[in-house]
């Protein structure tokens, strides 16, 4: 599949157009960006009413740490693809044969990603029953270890970098 990675589709304006999309019985445009906020990057796309020449209302994508537009050469369709912290190693490395990041922000989340990723290979979960009077970590406890060791796995990923401070 030959692919090719969309850049600057940061919002409405500098959205990437499809100039021949489907809409019920006629033909439209149909734009698509990548949101970023706090919370991560989401895909949305918006629809142009063809009756009344007005964007219809966006429509938005679940949240991911790192998102991609990309127009698959194969149907000439635009795509996307995403990831977030908690994939595997080797989901990371397929994703990351597939498209290219150069920014500040996108490179960060790669190491952050990659640094969870180290941290599930050591993780092991019990599961227990009621009537088990063994003392328990709260989820918050366990959230707190697992940022813990994560922090520590990014500062060692920032050193094989040469990057440490």
């Amino acid at each position: 599949m030959k692919l090719i990675q969309l850049h600057g589709n940061v919002n409405a304006e500098t959205a990437y157009i499809v100039s021949d999309y489907p809409y019920g019985w006629k033909r439209t445009k149909k734009r698509y960006w990548i949101e970023t906020t706090k919370r991560g990057q989401r895909v949305v796309g918006q629809t142009l009413n063809p009756k009344t020449q007005l964007w219809n209302k966006p429509k938005k994508s679940t949240y991911s740490d790192l998102r991609v537009l990309y127009l698959n050469e194969e149907n000439n369709h635009c795509e996307n693809d995403g990831i977030s912290a908690g994939a595997s190693e080797e989901r990371l490395n397929e994703f990351l044969t597939k498209f290219e990041f150069s920014t500040k922000r996108d490179l960060r989340e790669i190491d952050i990603i990659r640094a969870y990723g180290r941290v599930s290979n050591h993780l092991t979960w019990t599961i227990r029953s009621d009537d088990d009077e063994t003392p328990r970590q709260t989820t918050k406890e366990q959230n707190k270890l697992v940022n813990a060791v994560a922090r520590h796995e990014y500062r060692e990923i920032q050193k094989e970098k040469g990057e440490s401070k």
